[in-house]
């Protein structure tokens, strides 16, 4: 398709699908940009990714915050205005790309403006402990697309897990996200957008002669461990959070009663570590302590 026509075809999907949106009218020059995807079945702003925001804001974040709550209460955008550039509701479709798509179209013409470009979600209950360590490693290495952990599993194509992903503002990457998610379309089928946004982008990225790098170094990990063909972050929660520091605990572990021995030891070093994240998952998974 000719990028004039895609463009504007891009532009009246997304505008169609945005229900509402807030701008705050003091933005402030900050380093990094972050690009947040959200969804909740009860259309509440949970007190875990109110915490996640809160410490992404601390590291000279701007937040712009996409939402697939269809109706997303007014008490609850209060609640996260504090820490956000941007509050979007948009209809439920595209899950988490089509989020970051939303809101990388919004914000076009500012991404210029900042140093790093991040996008993130609210599958983890996060950090555990201080992301500054990450952000530094991550902002050094500026020609890289970097991730917290790499899957290798045997029926995907090896890929950085899209749970949080960083940009570094050179003209090739920049270059290079802007075109993936001009062609990014609001799939309705996870499965298509896993293989094809997620594992994708990696790919993708690779074709161009992007370097990967990943905070968790997954050949590493899987040798002094003997895991193969596993997604770390849920089979492997524990190990990863006590052994190779990584800050994001995937919330799909304390809904699967499969993973109570993981959710035992996570809990346990949050309750000695970061007793505020202790309590905020008790008091959302209070038969789990």
């Amino acid at each position: 398709m000719i990028p004039f026509f895609r463009k504007i075809i891009n532009e009246k999907r997304i505008n169609k699908s945005i229900l509402s949106h807030w701008k705050s009218i003091d933005i402030q020059p900050k380093d990094r940009i972050v690009f947040f995807a959200h969804f909740d079945e009860k259309n509440e702003i949970k007190p875990y990714v109110i915490y996640y925001l809160q410490r992404i804001f601390e590291l000279d974040c701007n937040i712009v915050f996409i939402s697939t709550v269809e109706k997303l209460p007014v008490i609850e955008i209060e609640k996260i205005k504090p820490f956000c550039i941007s509050i979007i509701s948009k209809k439920n479709i595209g899950l988490d790309f089509g989020s970051w798509k939303t809101g990388m179209h919004l914000f076009n013409k500012s991404l210029s403006n900042y140093k790093s470009i991040i996008f993130a979600n609210d599958s983890c209950f996060a950090p555990a402990f201080d992301l500054e360590p990450i952000f530094e490693d991550f902002k050094n290495n500026l020609n890289q697309i970097s991730g917290i952990t790499f899957s290798h599993e045997s029926h995907r194509k090896p890929h950085l897990q899209s749970y949080f992903l960083w940009i570094n503002n050179t003209s090739n990457n920049i270059k290079f996200i802007t075109d993936f998610f001009s062609k990014v379309k609001f799939l309705k089928n996870k499965r298509k957008i896993i293989k094809k946004y997620e594992v994708g982008f990696t790919q993708k990225a690779i074709s161009k002669s992007i370097k990967i790098n990943q905070w968790v170094n997954n050949t590493e990990f899987e040798n002094d461990y003997n895991l193969k063909n596993q997604n770390h972050t849920i089979e492997n929660a524990a190990l990863l959070l006590l052994k190779r520091k990584s800050p994001f605990i995937k919330c799909a572990i304390f809904k699967d009663a499969n993973y109570k021995e993981a959710q035992n030891s996570i809990l346990n070093y949050l309750n000695n570590n970061n007793l505020e994240l202790y309590n905020i998952i008790a008091k959302q998974y209070p038969n789990q302590n």
